[in-house]
């Protein structure tokens, strides 16, 4: 069962950045908040930032648990097929999250 949340859980902590990502743009549009700032930078791309490296933290974490899973040589085949999927779908969101931050933090916000 472990193995299998290590799997897929980093497929959870994108969709949540994501989700929260698009939450604060569509708050800080409707609300009328796009302007605003915080700490002197933009509010949007401040807290897209945060998010973002909140959700690549927790993402890095997982593919490092996922490296340093024991590699016995008693392992079966669907526990070796479930580490390699950890580690390449750690690997993959890594990607995604980064991705999934470019817009939020260099387009201008509600246009």
């Amino acid at each position: 069962m472990t193995r299998l949340f290590l799997a897929l859980a980093p497929f959870g902590v994108w969709a949540a950045q994501f989700g929260i990502l698009y939450a604060i743009a569509g708050l800080a549009c409707a609300r009328g908040f796009a302007g605003a700032r915080l700490l002197g930078y933009g509010a949007i791309p401040f807290l897209s930032v945060i998010v973002t490296t909140l959700a690549l933290t927790v993402v890095a974490a997982l593919f490092v648990a996922a490296l340093r899973r024991s590699r016995a040589s008693e392992e079966s085949a669907s526990d070796r097929y479930l580490r390699r999927l950890a580690t390449a779908s750690a690997a993959l969101m890594l990607v995604a999250i980064a991705w999934t931050a470019v817009p939020a933090t260099l387009l201008p916000a509600c246009s």
